[in-house]
């Protein structure tokens, strides 16, 4: 029996031929990002060059506390030698970064302390956010353990037609299919070719609000010509065996699609095309983020709404 590209990156980084939905595995951790925090009693860390370490929510420093985090973060990277520290004024979003900066690779496991780092499944890389206890445990030997789950094959066909983006093909499926809480979403159709990297790893960031243990995409041309200038190691892409077996297949064709519009609350089984709220009348919108949007599909969303 064939493995999914998810199960075959577990395999792999746990030492086993198979591994299968229900297994609890082991695995040797890549890359950990660690950001606005880090433990003052460290003595000894498994790898400095799996580190990436960097200022990202509280820059500049909002409280004293925050500063003397700051501070010890910088005392960390000179004190154990690590490499990949981007000091303020070289920080930014810490998903967003380890894309741009190349450090997210395809084949291998990323872990960090934010519910969002399963952006970096854009690249063909299994990511997930991690608890600050579980993070130091990654720090200090390098490992840590995740259950295999289920994983829904999604295929999308054909092309977005004008004014419809990558984001609203995750809010389509959540309103669809609710949340993926226990189990991995795969991402895979002709489709693909017509969604960039940063629709892609919009759709993967956004992947956190339906509860997905991971969610991963295919390495394929478009996300080779994105890695060729950025990649800092040589990787080992992960493809499925041709006989990989799926929880269960969601076919979309995504030219069918209209805007989505995700109501107050919750996204889960809560958002539906923007049809169902033409002419509500809205009093006030707040953007919380724009990481790995586009204030152009902003702009769109509220002229619809408008």
């Amino acid at each position: 029996m064939g493995m999914t590209s998810i199960e075959k990156i577990l395999a792999r980084h746990s030492d086993q031929s198979v591994v299968n939905p229900g297994d609890v595995v082991v695995v040797d951790v890549d890359t950990a990002v660690f950001f606005d925090f880090m433990r003052s009693d460290v003595v000894k860390i498994a790898d400095p060059d799996k580190l990436v370490l960097l200022h990202d929510h509280m820059v500049p420093a909002p409280t004293v506390q925050a500063a003397n985090m700051a501070k010890r973060i910088r005392d960390f990277a000179e004190q154990f030698g690590v490499k990949n520290y981007f000091p303020v004024g070289a920080h930014g979003i810490s998903h967003v970064l380890v894309a741009q900066e190349g450090l997210a690779l395809p084949g291998t496991i990323l872990t960090n302390a934010d519910s969002h780092t399963c952006s970096s499944g854009a690249l063909n890389c299994l990511a997930r956010g991690m608890g600050p206890s579980e993070m130091t445990y990654i720090l200090c030997t390098g490992k840590t353990w995740f259950m295999v789950g289920a994983t829904t094959r999604i295929n999308l066909e054909n092309t977005l037609p004008d004014r419809v983006y990558p984001r609203d093909v995750i809010h389509y499926i959540a309103g669809q299919h609710g949340d993926f809480a226990g189990r991995n979403m795969e991402w895979h159709g002709d489709g693909l070719a017509n969604i960039g990297m940063d629709g892609r790893l919009t759709m993967a960031t956004i992947s956190a609000e339906l509860s997905a243990e991971f969610s991963l995409f295919p390495y394929d041309s478009v996300l080779d010509e994105y890695l060729k200038p950025r990649a800092k190691r040589p990787f080992e892409p992960v493809h499925p065996d041709p006989d990989a077996t799926y929880a269960d297949t969601i076919d979309i064709d995504v030219s069918t699609l209209e805007p989505q519009v995700v109501k107050p609350g919750y996204v889960a089984w809560n958002s539906g095309g923007v049809a169902e709220v033409a002419g509500q009348h809205v009093d006030q919108a707040f953007i919380g983020s724009c990481a790995n949007g586009r204030l152009s599909d902003f702009a769109v969303a509220a002229e619809i709404v408008k």
